[in-house]
């Protein structure tokens, strides 16, 4: 953990303040603690909590909250210029179990706003100001998106999403809209509130209808086409179904694209075409082996409980040695003779 100076790197915080003097006296007195994460670290929720009592602002990266209650994942996506207030960080209902992780998807820096920061801002309300917006918007942001959650298709909820995220963290190039952030198709599926699956082919569908395009590093490619990738009626957002549609094969039946069709295809159609394929052969991979080992431990259960039932089988047919010589009570009947003991004659 080391102490950066804020607003050399989030100059926007400094908008409201005029003066030159004031605004530089400000870069050089407002400083912070910087936590610096790598891809993948979790942050440690309680501690931040403790350590940012004013909150934590990200400066550079992208953090996913993931929510998970009864097995189920959820998750909500925060970027730079977010500020995260403590109650987020941790949770805060003992009504019933869940648990709440802050994965970072990249190299990603935090600052750390304590009461001594605070402080260190009682000349500059101005920049305090700017902090309170910032707690907002990620309230706002998920807003949003819980009434993106309620789109009938999962296609139009993943386009309306990756254009909802693309509206803060985004960049435009010559070829489109470029995200800032690399997402997964099960990171999608969590933050859309679908099963991997169904996302899988849904952009497989948004790919060949030229919605959108995944780059070699994971950052996803909004494209701009020409009709309009959104029509807005009065039933609310939709997509240009008949673009979603594969064209129908000779013989009534859905027509399927072989990856391997090469005419006419572009490498990077190509490479989106094999990229899919790979992604659902894993996931047929993953659900085969899950079922192999379902049946491997019940074929166990059966071979445990045959020789269970055996070795009882064998136990009753057993001859009770402590009786052997035991002598018949009385009134019983006679007794059979043994095959090889000689009859008495009269």
């Amino acid at each position: 953990m080391s102490v950066a100076r804020l607003l050399a790197q989030d100059a926007d915080l400094l908008i409201g303040v005029d003066d030159p003097e004031r605004r530089r006296l400000a870069g050089e007195s407002v400083v912070a603690e910087e936590l610096r994460l790598a891809a993948g670290d979790q942050l440690d929720a309680a501690s931040m909590a403790r350590q940012a009592s004013f909150g934590a602002l990200v400066v550079s990266g992208f953090l996913a909250c993931e929510i998970t209650i009864a097995g189920r994942i959820s998750a909500d996506l925060t970027g730079p210029e977010d500020l995260l207030c403590p109650p987020r960080l941790e949770p805060a209902s003992d009504l019933f179990a869940y648990t709440v992780s802050w994965v970072a998807l990249g190299p990603t820096r935090v600052a750390l706003l304590d009461d001594a920061f605070r402080e260190r801002l009682q000349p500059w309300p101005e920049i305090l100001a700017a902090l309170v917006e910032r707690a907002r918007r990620p309230g706002d942001r998920a807003a949003l998106g819980r009434a993106i959650a309620r789109s009938c298709t999962v296609e139009v909820r993943l386009l309306m999403s990756l254009w909802h995220w693309a509206s803060s963290w985004s960049s435009v190039t010559a070829d489109g809209v470029r995200l800032a952030m690399p997402l997964s198709h099960e990171r999608l599926a969590r933050l859309i509130g679908a099963s991997r699956p169904t996302v899988t082919t849904a952009i497989g569908r948004l790919r060949r209808a030229g919605y959108l395009d995944q780059q070699h590093d994971g950052r996803w490619l909004l494209l701009d086409t020409h009709d309009g990738a959104l029509q807005l009626g009065e039933d609310g957002p939709a997509l240009n179904v008949a673009r979603l549609r594969e064209p129908p094969s000779l013989d009534g039946r859905a027509h399927v694209r072989s990856p391997w069709d090469l005419r006419g295809a572009k490498r990077s159609d190509l490479y989106a075409r094999v990229a899919e394929q790979h992604e659902l052969l894993r996931l047929a991979a993953a659900r085969h082996a899950t079922q192999l080992r379902r049946l491997s431990e019940r074929s166990n259960r059966l071979r445990a409980a045959t020789e269970l039932s055996e070795l009882a089988r064998q136990a009753r047919a057993w001859p009770d040695e402590s009786h052997d010589d035991a002598k018949p009570p009385p009134g019983a009947g006679p007794t059979r003779l043994a095959d090889d003991q000689p009859k008495q004659t009269v």
